[in-house]
């Protein structure tokens, strides 16, 4: 699951992004990641909130993205995980991660 919301208002000289992932970590096997900053400027954060299951990730991502759409924020995309075919910075996304066969020297 991945949702992107934005912030804009001209008057507030405010342009934010906010981005709602829910993905295994290399510590937890699922967990909600936050990634949110300036559209302008390369200052963001990142925060990763680890969960017990995919329910309870679900939840807190669709929580998360209540709150941030009470503050004023706009959800621009929301994808599942079947149907991501692209990461979130529009690489494509070539299959399973496998790791490379390398044939070692006779």
């Amino acid at each position: 699951m991945l949702t992107v919301l934005h912030r804009i208002d001209p008057d507030e000289n405010m342009d934010r992004y906010y981005i709602v992932t829910i993905q295994a970590t290399l510590f937890d096997p699922i967990a909600v990641v936050c990634q949110y900053g300036s559209r302008h400027t390369a200052w963001q954060q990142t925060r990763v909130i680890p969960v017990a299951d995919a329910a309870e990730a679900e939840e807190l991502a669709a929580s998360i993205v209540k709150t941030k759409v009470g503050r004023g924020y706009v959800v621009v995309e929301r994808r599942d995980a079947a149907t991501m075919t692209h990461d979130i910075f529009g690489k494509k996304k070539v299959g399973a991660c496998q790791p490379a066969f390398i044939p070692l020297p006779s």
